[in-house]
């Protein structure tokens, strides 16, 4: 499912959407001034990297079901 319609939006807002879409939360790492968000689509078993910054998601990036460049998913 795509996210793309998510970008530019408020985080706290658009988190919950995420979730209504079938994504569950793994984890967050902070760099310098944003935040990179982990999640992974139920469905798919697909993973996104989500980037946060100033409050808002900057960019969504899609992953692979073997999440091959998040070793802990």
């Amino acid at each position: 499912m795509s996210l793309g319609d998510l970008v530019g939006s408020r985080a706290s807002q658009a988190e919950a959407m995420i979730k209504q879409r079938g994504f569950r939360f793994l984890k967050a790492d902070p760099s310098g001034n944003a935040v990179y968000g982990y999640w992974r689509e139920a469905r798919t078993n697909n993973c996104v990297v989500i980037r946060t910054a100033n409050g808002r998601y900057d960019s969504i990036v899609y992953g692979t079901p073997s999440c091959n460049w998040f070793s802990r998913c």
